[in-house]
């Protein structure tokens, strides 16, 4: 085949398809970054809201995790709770020994008036004696025994005792109180 066209024409011819090629490229090199940098940008803010759900859902945690936490300290504070009550209203206390241990540490001039148990395991006495060394014998073994626990001298007086039958005399008027048994409480005060 023969090139019947002018020389001049084939370069015209070329050099508009260069121009459109170089124009196709630089349009694809601008084009292409521009697609690619919307394409991430829209990428970005979907890991950016992913994001806010998880620290969203993280926050959850950390609340419920602190709420579990103060659950469990709640928990172990009844378990104890518990196991001091449990404690206090298990124990028995064998009142025939108790009775013999108070006439064993009152001596031979004291004598009870009254002798109160309230709340389970308190008590209150009051009563006389003779002397005031007598009284202190009588705290002093109370306080030793297995019985007695947080010894109190209420009240101390001295008085004069008339009672029919005996002589006039003076005595000392006390009252003590503490607790029978253990010394963790009662039914109603359990810690």
């Amino acid at each position: 085949m023969i090139n019947l066209l002018p020389p001049k024409y084939l370069k015209e011819e070329n050099n508009n398809r260069n121009k459109i090629l170089i124009w196709v490229l630089i349009l694809s090199l601008l084009l292409v970054p521009t697609l690619y940098s919307v394409k991430l940008f829209y990428q970005n803010d979907k890991v950016e809201m992913k994001l806010k759900v998880v620290r969203s859902e993280l926050n959850k945690l950390d609340k419920d995790i602190s709420k579990l936490n103060k659950m469990k300290k709640e928990y172990k504070n009844l378990q104890n709770n518990l196991q001091k009550r449990t404690e206090i209203v298990g124990s028995e206390i064998d009142w025939s020994s108790v009775l013999k241990e108070v006439r064993v540490i009152l001596p031979g001039d004291s004598w009870i008036k009254n002798f109160n148990i309230y709340n389970h395991n308190l008590f209150r006495i009051t009563g006389y004696t003779l002397n005031r060394q007598e009284l202190k014998t009588i705290v002093n073994k109370m306080g030793k025994s297995i019985y007695f626990n947080n010894i109190s001298i209420d009240f101390v007086k001295r008085k004069t005792l008339n009672v029919s039958n005996y002589d006039k005399t003076q005595v000392i008027h006390y009252q003590l109180s503490g607790v029978i048994g253990n010394d963790k409480g009662d039914n109603y005060e359990v810690e």
